[in-house]
């Protein structure tokens, strides 16, 4: 019997992870097949793929948060962070964590040459996309929802960016929501 814990903690992962860090036609691969040794060949990829994107997670996650502690930015209301060799696909996971534990909205670049490109994710009390209109002059692109976005800033951008999102931060968000 296949429940949704099987579904969301155990196949959605490892159909997932090609498309963060590999290739997603693998997982389109098994969807596919009718052969059952193809389909437990592609099985072991998955999972040894998935098995490597928590692997990289949990090393680029560690490297935030020596960040965070470095330039204090749990001190903040808002924490952005970045790094040059974190995987666009993996930014987004590790945005999520950090927001679980420091309880802010949190945005998460990899570093581009000219050009950054980041995730984020907040709490209650502070839309994203309303957030992301303060700044729209900053950005390349950017896009999502309340909770979740996307977005691209110039490099040289950055800090005023952050900047400016600490402003908005300041005024909405208080002590109590965080």
């Amino acid at each position: 019997a296949i429940s949704a814990y099987e579904v969301g903690f155990m196949l959605a992962p490892r159909l997932n992870a090609p498309g963060r860090i590999y290739d997603p036609q693998t997982s389109f691969r098994l969807l596919i097949t009718e052969d059952e040794e193809e389909a437990q060949e592609l099985a072991e990829i998955l999972d040894a793929v998935n098995r490597e994107r928590r692997r990289q997670t949990e090393k680029f996650l560690q490297e935030a948060l020596k960040q965070i502690e470095k330039e204090k930015l749990h001190r903040h209301k808002i924490i952005l962070v970045q790094g040059e060799e974190w995987p666009a696909g993996l930014v987004g996971l590790i945005a999520s964590k950090l927001k679980e534990m420091f309880c802010r909205p949190v945005f998460v670049f990899q570093r581009g040459r000219k050009t950054s490109r980041g995730s984020a994710r907040s709490i209650d009390g502070f839309h994203l996309v309303e957030a992301l209109s303060f700044a729209q002059d900053l950005l390349v692109k950017g896009g999502g929802h309340a909770k979740a976005a996307g977005v691209e800033v110039e490099n040289e951008k950055i800090k005023q960016f952050y900047e400016r999102l600490l402003k908005l931060a300041e005024k909405r968000l208080s002590e109590k929501d965080l």
